[in-house]
């Protein structure tokens, strides 16, 4: 998904609370990634890992959001729903095979983590009906 995280780009209530909101209660690992590089001609995006992390998505994300992501750059989030024990077994799999930007601690891989996302993944995400279901806007009014 991709979660706004530019005040001076949100329409109405459709902030990165609001797109966080459908993760709350739910525990597992997470993914925080920027746009890498665009193909014109498959109408993909190569994305690049920045962070893993487990726990509860919502506020961890939000955490990060307001300590340690960069401003003026796009945030896209994958989350997977994980049991705990095996959530901090991933998240060291992770950590000891990729090199992330914002992972400080226990980071000793050396490789980067792409994806290739079709362009509707890229600008709509996964769950963006579930997101408007929970904003009180109603019309072009309400901006």
């Amino acid at each position: 998904m991709k979660i706004p995280v530019d005040d001076d780009f949100v329409v109405g209530d459709l902030n990165h609370k609001l797109f966080l909101k459908p993760l709350n209660g739910q525990s597992g690992l997470y993914q925080l990634w920027i746009d890498h590089e665009h193909c014109d001609d498959h109408e993909t995006h190569t994305m690049l890992c920045v962070y893993v992390g487990k726990g509860p998505p919502d506020s961890r994300i939000a955490s990060h959001i307001k300590d340690k992501w960069p401003n003026g750059i796009e945030l896209y989030a994958t989350f997977t729903p994980i049991m705990n024990r095996l959530s901090k077994y991933y998240e060291q799999l992770f950590l000891d095979t990729y090199q992330f930007i914002l992972n400080k601690v226990e980071n000793n891989g050396e490789e980067r983590l792409y994806a290739v996302w079709d362009h509707e993944r890229h600008s709509i995400g996964t769950h963006l009906n579930e997101v408007s279901s929970l904003s009180k806007m109603e019309s072009f009014d309400d901006w």
